[in-house]
């Protein structure tokens, strides 16, 4: 099913070619239902744009507005794959049978990942100003500027003003 397009009435405005000058209608009621029906099914964001033919960036500004109560997992069974998990008494719930469902899980789910540990630095050695993941002890920006240091016995180069 095609998405829903309009020709703009005064093209005027615009400096593109008419090829280019669709302003986009908002989606249809039978649209809106497919991406909630897929989304029930567990695909992705980039199944269902491919699946219903609507835009993957609508599909992902409809989802994240709409509230949808996706089915809680049953215990004892794999997110990923649905094999059976044992419980283990006095311990959290397992929600993955291996360590390769849990990481094709969390891939296909990158938009539920909480990122948080961003660090910014100053590397000593080129002056260069960096962003570091998970790691607060950061030093060096890069595997180069770290040689080089070690190389120099730490004396850091003439352009560089502490």
């Amino acid at each position: 099913m095609p998405f829903s397009k309009k020709l703009v009435s005064d093209p005027s405005i615009f400096r593109f070619p008419e090829a280019f000058r669709w302003e986009v209608v908002s989606m249809t009621n039978t649209e809106k239902e497919t991406i909630i029906a897929l989304k029930l099914q567990g695909l992705g964001c980039n199944r269902i744009a491919k699946t219903s033919g609507v835009p993957l960036g609508t599909v992902k500004s409809f989802l994240s507005r709409t509230e949808i109560e996706l089915p809680k997992p049953q215990e004892g069974i794999c997110l990923e794959c649905g094999a059976p998990i044992a419980a283990v008494p006095h311990t959290k719930p397992r929600r993955f049978c291996s360590g390769t469902c849990r990481q094709k899980w969390w891939n296909a789910h990158l938009h539920m990942v909480n990122r948080k540990a961003f660090y910014n630095f100053t590397c000593p050695w080129c002056g260069k100003k960096f962003t570091a993941y998970g790691n607060d002890h950061r030093i060096y920006c890069s595997r180069g500027c770290y040689a080089d240091a070690r190389r120099k016995n730490g004396k850091l180069p003439e352009h560089f003003n502490v």
